[in-house]
């Protein structure tokens, strides 16, 4: 982590993982609990919950660039993490027992622009 060289007091890391492997993790994990632990303030993002779990104090769910809900994550139920995130009532689902997601193609027109949009959609 080049980043720590320069011994900042704020380290933001945007989805950290996605590409590395489970003992990289925990390394970077170790990075970060070193660094907050000398009084650096880490922002991590990510939509993994099980890393926000285990590496954050607090969390703040942005959904559009607006807080959509933040509190001590000893205080936040993954049930209400997922509402927030996804801004739909949690169907009680557990890691262990998930719904089967099928991607379909949906269409999103904005006000602010005049051409539609295609994304994929989970449903």
């Amino acid at each position: 982590m080049q980043a720590l060289t320069r011994e900042p007091s704020v380290l933001i890391l945007d989805e950290p993982t996605s590409a590395l492997l489970p003992e990289q993790v925990q390394w970077l994990f170790g990075k970060v609990r070193e660094f907050a632990a000398a009084g650096g303030i880490a922002l991590f993002i990510s939509h993994r919950l099980e890393e926000i779990e285990s590496l954050s104090d607090r969390v703040t769910v942005l959904r559009g660039g607006v807080d959509v809900g933040s509190g001590p994550i000893a205080e936040m139920a993954e049930a209400r993490l997922v509402e927030l995130m996804l801004a739909v009532p949690s169907t009680g689902c557990s890691r262990s027992r998930r719904p089967s997601l099928r991607r379909r193609r949906s269409s999103v027109r904005s006000p602010t622009c005049p051409r539609s949009l295609a994304c994929e959609a989970s449903r």
